[in-house]
């Protein structure tokens, strides 16, 4: 193979690893989008609210409060559960974390990847994370299962 040809190999080979990043990030996000309106659903149901109190009541929140009310909520008509439930939550904020820095990133292109640079405002630090092979969907499979959990959580999990 002559150094044109590598390098065109490269470039293609770039090209389709930036796209299936691309993809993975919009994977990631509609799948935690669907994370994040179970959730309001879940805390819409436990506080037996009207459709119409729906988002007047559920839209406000943050994803780490919605979490944490939903959360105490939920303890509260399944106290024999709580272990499972904080356990559940804790998991859904530790993947907001990554949506964070998904969503709020200043993105790079890399070779092998892509790359985000994130300002983080509580440590006042800047950080570069590289996502690389399946990350995204590994995120956007993490979503979806915590997404059942919450949804599923009356006493089993």
């Amino acid at each position: 193979m002559g150094v044109k040809q590598r390098k065109k190999w490269r470039r293609t080979l770039s090209a389709a690893l930036r796209d299936k990043g691309f993809k993975g990030i919009g994977r990631f996000l509609l799948e935690f989008s669907q994370l994040q309106f179970s959730i309001r659903f879940v805390l819409a149901a436990r506080l037996g609210l009207d459709e119409k109190y729906f988002d007047i009541v559920t839209g406000p929140y943050d994803f780490a409060i919605l979490c944490t009310v939903t959360e105490k909520v939920s303890i509260v008509e399944y106290p024999e559960k709580s272990r499972q439930i904080e356990r559940v939550f804790k998991e859904c904020r530790k993947l907001n974390d990554s949506r964070v820095l998904i969503a709020h990133a200043m993105w790079t292109d890399e070779f092998d990847g892509l790359s985000a640079r994130h300002f983080s405002r509580s440590s006042l630090t800047t950080a570069t994370h590289s996502f690389k092979k399946d990350e995204f969907d590994r995120l956007a499979d993490k979503s979806q299962e915590l997404m059942q959990r919450v949804l599923n959580f009356r006493g089993a999990e």
